[in-house]
């Protein structure tokens, strides 16, 4: 047994997901290098979003790591479900993917993109990681096991993890294209056109 692995109650669940259309990177590769993921955390429960045309290899390393908690899929129809399913994302810092982890209130590691035009994923990360909802690690210094390492950390701390779930749900905003398109109705003079507003947290009709 390996004596760095997570004394936990119960498995951790990660997601790692990559962009749908994903360029070679230090990035996507350690995404797709399971066999780390089960020697040194083997108290994991991975959902494992590979991108267009890049499953079937990295199920197979998977299944080659002796890592059968793993689930491997292209895409992920329901964001929301996988992201309410996780402990944890490992994920680029794309407006959305930060957007919905704000909104579902879900901790983050994000590796942002380092060619993105005038490095808007570090911003994207920051509006995050600057109020404690998320973490980041900058793909130049990134390696194996500096992400391990780092994996490790977090997933070792549920208060922490707990933490940055609340303080990101505390920086989402679900209802700001109500509030938008309420803007652009009144403006236009049309108010009275307003969509009703969506029920959050099962709250009554």
């Amino acid at each position: 047994q390996n004596s760095g692995a997570l004394a936990v109650g119960r498995m951790f669940r990660l997601l790692l997901r990559r962009p749908r259309i994903a360029t070679p990177s230090p990035y996507t590769t350690l995404v797709r290098s399971p066999a780390a993921l089960a020697a040194e955390l083997p108290d994991l429960e991975v959902r494992h979003q590979t991108g267009r045309d890049r499953d079937e290899p990295v199920r197979a390393a998977y299944a080659a790591a002796g890592f059968p908690q793993a689930r491997v899929e292209p895409f992920i129809d329901d964001v929301a479900a996988a992201l309410l399913w996780a402990d944890l994302i490992v994920a680029r810092a794309g407006a959305t993917t930060v957007a919905e982890l704000a909104c579902v209130g879900r901790p983050a590691l994000f590796v942002p993109f380092p060619h993105a035009a005038d490095d808007h994923q570090t911003a994207n990360a920051r509006s995050l990681v600057d109020h404690g909802a998320a973490e980041m690690a900058r793909e130049e210094t990134l390696d194996q096991n500096t992400l391990i390492a780092r994996l490790r950390a977090l997933l070792a701390d549920r208060a922490r993890l707990a933490e940055m779930g609340q303080k990101a749900r505390e920086r989402g905003r679900p209802e700001a294209a109500r509030a938008i398109v309420l803007d652009l109705l009144t403006l236009a003079g049309r108010a009275d056109l307003a969509p009703v507003p969506a029920r959050l947290n099962g709250e009554a009709a």
